[in-house]
């Protein structure tokens, strides 16, 4: 069965003029030679993209050669195709009608084939492997998957990184976001948890729960026991936002937290708006006027404060906003 590693693709930024090293890109044929066809951009997509983007970069690459054995068959001028564009061993640019298992600005998990001095090389899907540098090459087994970050070097060269938690973007997501499901793609295990790229381009955490940290004592069973597994996509919901755009998750909504949250809002309402409880509230009163535990009701109190949905008045009560009130 052939390898299908799980990618996550990075949100496009600002189309910019030309083809794109890297990335499957749809091109016309613009004229055929013996070598095969050269492809170029469509006219009119330049022109759309000249009214979003007027300074391209400056190697912007604007022809590019389709070799004979990937031409469709009765190629001819005009043709639009679609290739994936990268680097052949001369690292000149070149196209192929190859589909890699991952394109520039992906994170996936790829098949090591072969070492180097200075690194090792991964299947990529085309003729040609991709490189990932390593200072020890020879810890990665041969047939053995390595979640990395694809991207380009200097050179412009397509290159495969380790460091993914680098490569990904803080999450600045306006509002409120605490329970917002997510699709998450895992790549490490540590101590602390499994890191994740989340929708797609963010970095987040999935903590270990304490039962699962003191009985599992393999990387293997710490995933299984949770219902993940390394290059595989699945799903969790936010429960906090760093200051540094990092994402806290879990695995599970808290149900219960949104019932007592709801809870709260309703007894707010039948009574005008306003409730004498607040965060140092006995367990008796809360329990008495609103039949939920004192933990329950601080995560209410906490979510509905997020939500921008009641005000508090410390040691005093809560209201409800005016906006809110009549919902």
């Amino acid at each position: 069965m052939p390898h299908t590693p799980k990618t996550l693709t990075k949100k496009p930024h600002t189309p910019q003029i030309g083809i794109h090293i890297g990335r499957i890109n749809r091109l016309r044929i613009a004229r055929l030679s013996l070598h095969g066809a050269y492809l170029k951009v469509d006219s009119s997509n330049t022109q759309a993209l000249q009214k979003v983007d007027s300074s391209p970069l400056p190697h912007a690459l604007y022809e590019v050669l389709l070799p004979k054995k990937f031409c469709p068959a009765q190629a001819q001028i005009g043709d639009m195709v679609q290739v994936f564009v990268y680097t052949d061993s001369l690292d000149r640019p070149v196209a192929t009608t190859q589909v890699p298992l991952a394109q520039c600005g992906e994170v996936a998990f790829l098949r090591v084939v072969s070492y180097a001095s200075n690194g090792v090389f991964l299947d990529l899907g085309l003729d040609k492997d991709i490189f990932m540098p390593s200072k020890t090459p020879t810890n990665y087994a041969l047939d053995s998957s390595v979640a990395v970050y694809i991207t380009l070097d200097k050179s412009r060269r397509l290159i495969a990184k380790k460091d993914i938690q680098s490569h990904l973007l803080p999450y600045r997501a306006r509002g409120y976001v605490r329970g917002k499901k997510v699709s998450i793609l895992p790549f490490s295990v540590s101590d602390l948890g499994v890191s994740v790229v989340v929708d797609p381009c963010y970095y987040g955490l999935v903590y270990l729960p304490q039962s699962v940290r003191d009985k599992q004592k393999s990387l293997e069973s710490t995933l299984a026991a949770m219902g993940l597994g390394l290059g595989t996509k699945g799903v969790a919901f936010i429960h906090n936002v760093r200051s540094d755009g990092k994402l806290d998750l879990v695995l599970h909504k808290r149900q219960h937290a949104d019932e007592s949250a709801a809870k709260l809002l309703q007894a707010l309402r039948d009574n005008g708006g306003k409730l004498a409880v607040h965060y140092d509230s006995s367990p008796e009163s809360i329990f008495a006027l609103l039949g939920m535990s004192k933990k329950a009701l601080k995560r209410a109190l906490s979510d509905l404060l997020a939500q921008k949905l009641i005000t508090l008045t410390p040691q005093v009560g809560i209201e409800l906003v005016e906006s809110n009130a009549s919902r």
